[in-house]
């Protein structure tokens, strides 16, 4: 593999370093005479993001590892924030790098030299955490602590600005200290009193890691469509039409296109640094996640960890859901890749009974259509297991509720008919001898149950693609009857409500999901299937099960590559897909995956690289 593409050139900047309360113990027991300068000698090293026991190593394009901006940030001993660097944007020379691969976890090592100026209480700090692409609005206040300052929520950037700060794990060596874990420890030996001596002051090697998370999705060449088509045959039929067929002139089987992909239910804040809970030290598989002598660790706390509403109804709080329209925008070609913040979590706040929730854990969605043999996108509903054609599943549900006595009528007069008059009291009346009744003529009318063409599917808002079966509000039918407790006709008459809106919230109440069970649309074929990405699910002896913490998640700078082998059955149904100009329905699967909706997907977690960024003189 190739190295970096550039190497940023030195550049100095001046920094201004904060003044240390007098009454703080003097820092690694150097000095300086009031007002002089300090110099440090910084590598800024990147090593790779994943050990070789769980994955491969990978090289971020020249716009992943690009860097605009390098700050510093030091503390003293107790971890207070005591200052920082303040330097203008790189405007050095690009250099060319020679080929080859790099040993190790390092791709590139650059010398930086940071200047530390009025440092007027005499006192030197004793950590340092670096910022690439630093936020503009990430500015600590003196006397934080490292904890405060780290766990700054952040963005992670966009792609030519990555935000990248300094690795967090475990260790034991020199420049190390559990005690703070995402800052660098530096040692008297690390500073120079001028320019000519920092060549020979040692070195603060610094691992910085992208914020981003990057995901890409391939198809496997086994997955072959249907001879010169975009369309691939799954094993599913429609329940309710001629010969199971999805219309009485269509083929048995369905088809399947695939529109696009995208990344869904991503977390909508980073912290700044990676968080670390102290007890994985020795936790399994944890443990063995923390690898010191890659100056990395492989799992994180990230932003929603841990947080009891994220598997809730709360779950908007914390991610970011896209629609369907906007899923069809990417396609499979290779190097079209997402990135996103990191999203971990505990694994009870991913399951339910068991099985993963994919609304609660970042997932790549994929968008499809479902087709006939001509590639026509198909109306279907998906209601208890069964595949129904919209006209069919409409005619079920008039059936359902016609069982239930839940059935209105419009009227027309056919005729007329004598009948005994009767007075306003509802007397019969008779002429003057008391004994001839006095006849009238009565309007006969006939009961019609409305047809199925007055009723529509229309969104239910209980979850992506849910609807109900409802009167459209331009029937034509205004006047309404239904049987009362005697099986007599009568008008359905509310104050203030149309008989349409009265029927229709009777129907909304007889399909209420959680009794009636949810009824899921294919508006036009769109649906979409989901993948939760698995961060670690390799099979052997340390194989984790799907209902341990570290299954799933995305992790900062980790490449999840993941490749489709084969469409097995129809996907989450979409109602409203949206448009470029009108949103759709979100997408929030908020169902446990069931063997009815997926895809064989084989998860390859590959390392991605660190900037390597060198050669950076600030001042």
């Amino acid at each position: 593999m190739n190295k970096l593409n550039k190497l940023l050139a030195g550049i100095a900047a001046v920094a201004m370093l904060s003044a240390c309360s007098n009454d703080e113990p003097e820092v690694n027991g150097g000095t300086l005479p009031d007002g002089d300068k300090a110099y440090l000698k910084v590598n800024i090293q990147s090593a790779n993001s994943r050990s070789t026991v769980i994955g491969d190593y990978e090289y971020g394009t020249q716009n992943e590892h690009k860097v605009n901006n390098a700050h510093f940030f030091f503390f003293d001993d107790n971890g207070k924030y005591v200052g920082r660097t303040n330097p203008s944007a790189p405007t050095g020379t690009d250099k060319d790098h020679v080929d080859g691969t790099p040993d190790g976890n390092i791709e590139w090592i650059g010398e930086n030299v940071i200047v530390l100026d009025d440092l007027t209480d005499n006192k030197l700090p004793n950590f340092m955490l670096s910022v690439l692409n630093c936020p503009e609005s990430f500015k600590p206040v003196a006397g934080q602590s490292y904890s405060e300052v780290t766990s700054t929520l952040a963005q992670f950037g966009e792609l030519g600005k990555f935000v990248m700060t300094t690795s967090s794990y475990y260790g034991t060596d020199a420049a190390h200290d559990n005690r703070y874990p995402m800052l660098t420890k530096l040692v008297t030996d690390n500073f120079a009193l001028s320019r000519q001596e920092v060549a020979n002051a040692e070195v603060v090697n610094v691992y910085v890691e992208r914020l981003a998370a990057k995901v890409s999705v391939s198809l496997e060449e086994g997955l072959t469509p249907v001879e010169g088509t975009d369309l691939y045959e799954i094993d599913a039929t429609v329940a309710g039409a001629a010969g199971d067929n999805p219309g009485t002139n269509a083929d048995t089987k369905l088809y399947v296109r695939l529109e696009g992909w995208t990344l869904n239910a991503t977390a909508k804040n980073s912290y700044l640094s990676k968080q670390l809970k102290e007890s994985w030290k020795e936790t399994a598989p944890f443990a063995n996640w923390d690898k010191p002598t890659d100056f990395r660790s492989f799992w994180a706390m990230s932003w929603p960890y841990d947080k009891a509403s994220v598997a809730s109804k709360n779950n908007k709080d914390y991610f970011s859901y896209t629609d369907y329209n906007k899923a069809t925008k990417n396609n499979y070609a290779a190097g079209n890749c997402f990135y996103c913040n990191e999203n971990t979590n505990v694994a009870a706040n991913l399951l339910k009974g068991g099985a993963v929730v994919p609304a609660y854990t970042t997932h790549v969605a994929l968008a499809a259509t479902v087709c006939d043999k001509d590639g026509n996108g198909l109306n279907l509903v998906e209601y208890q297991g069964l595949l129904f054609t919209k006209e069919n599943y409409i005619n079920y549900v008039l059936g359902l509720m016609a069982a239930k006595g839940k059935v209105y009528y419009t009227r027309e007069q056919t005729g007329t008919e004598k009948v005994q008059a009767k007075d306003e009291h509802g007397n019969l009346v008779y002429e003057e001898d008391g004994t001839t009744p006095v006849m009238a003529d009565q309007p006969v009318y006939t009961y019609t149950q409305m047809p199925a063409s007055a009723f529509d599917w229309t969104a239910a808002d209980k979850g992506t693609g849910t609807i109900y079966v409802l009167a459209t509000a331009k029937t034509g039918y205004d006047d309404l009857y239904k049987n009362d407790e005697n099986g007599e006709k009568v008008a359905v008459n509310v104050e203030g409500k149309t008989d349409l809106e009265v029927m229709n919230e009777g129907l909304v109440a007889e399909q209420n999901p959680e009794t009636f069970g949810k009824a899921t649309a294919f508006n036009g074929g769109a649906m979409f299937y989901t993948i939760p990405i698995e961060h670690y699910a390799q099979s052997g002896s340390n194989a984790l099960d799907v209902t341990d913490e570290g299954y799933y998640g995305v992790v900062r700078n980790h490449w999840y590559r993941l490749s489709i082998n084969e469409i097995l059955r129809v996907g989450h149904g979409v109602y409203n897909p949206g448009s470029d100009t009108e949103p759709g329905e979100p997408l929030i699967p908020d169902d446990p995956e069931t063997p009815l909706f997926y895809v064989d997907a084989q998860i390859n977690i590959l390392s991605w690289k660190i900037i390597n960024q060198g050669g950076i003189e600030l001042k």
